[in-house]
């Protein structure tokens, strides 16, 4: 029975840390079955009470998303990695969910599960969310849904960190992320081509479901896209066969 791993980099939003810690502790899935790995990366060190199964990293300086999660991986000591983010709060079954479909499945080594992360019910999207979201401009979650509108049970070339879970053992294979990448755009994407460079599709699991509590204004999202435009050009230097699609 192998078990979770949940690795969260962080700066600056303690507030936000806070609240997803509190909600991990009403998981349903049994607490000697996963541990805490929270990587603080530059920012002001959080006030956690630190045990066997919840550990705290801090740097002084800023590392960048992808090396975050390396380190949070390397110091992992179960057999499951399951990445997710300081401002998305979990369903109580979230971590039983990436659990369950790891250990149900044969190709146990080789397994990756991409989950789902729906906006916070207490910030519905106003009109402008709406568009990003419509048009899949914010995590183009309509295209895991058939022509019926039903959830697709797999999720090729997705690999998105607010919700996803690979075996570490994958994961220490494919040498992780790329830290070229300085900012939180594309450096789960390019591992995501990776993973599919081996033939290895994500399933994906609508249960295994967090809510993202952000909102974007027309300004943020510029200013997102920006940040967006430069890192294409680090996944392009990582995998040259792509430029010309980008």
């Amino acid at each position: 029975m192998r078990k979770l791993s949940v690795i969260i980099p962080t700066k600056d939003r303690l507030e936000l840390l806070y609240w997803h810690l509190e909600v991990l502790k009403t998981q349903t899935l049994l607490p000697e079955l996963w541990e805490l790995v929270i990587v603080n990366d530059g920012g002001k060190i959080p006030a956690i009470q630190q045990s066997d199964s919840v550990r705290l990293i801090s740097y002084e300086k800023n590392v960048g998303p992808a090396s975050a999660r390396n380190v949070g991986a390397k110091e992992a000591k179960n057999e499951i990695l399951l990445f997710t983010g300081d401002d998305v709060i979990p369903d109580r079954n979230f971590l039983w969910r990436h659990w369950y479909q790891h250990n149900r499945r044969a190709s146990k080594e080789w397994a990756v599960v991409q989950g789902l992360t729906a906006w916070h019910p207490s910030i519905p999207p106003d009109d402008f969310m709406n568009y990003l979201i419509t048009n899949g401009l914010q995590a183009n979650w309509p295209a895991l849904k058939d022509e019926n509108g039903n959830w697709r049970a797999t999720a090729p070339g997705w690999f998105l960190t607010t919700n996803v879970s690979i075996s570490k053992g994958l994961f220490d294979s494919l040498g992780g992320f790329d830290e070229s990448f300085p900012r939180a755009a594309w450096e789960d994407i390019e591992l995501a081509y990776r993973i599919a460079k081996h033939n290895i599709i994500p399933s994906f699991d609508p249960d295994a479901i967090n809510f993202h509590y952000h909102r974007y204004s027309l300004d943020q999202f510029a200013a997102r896209q920006l940040v967006e435009g430069e890192s294409r050009l680090y996944f392009c230097a990582a995998q040259p066969e792509i430029s010309g699609s980008m």
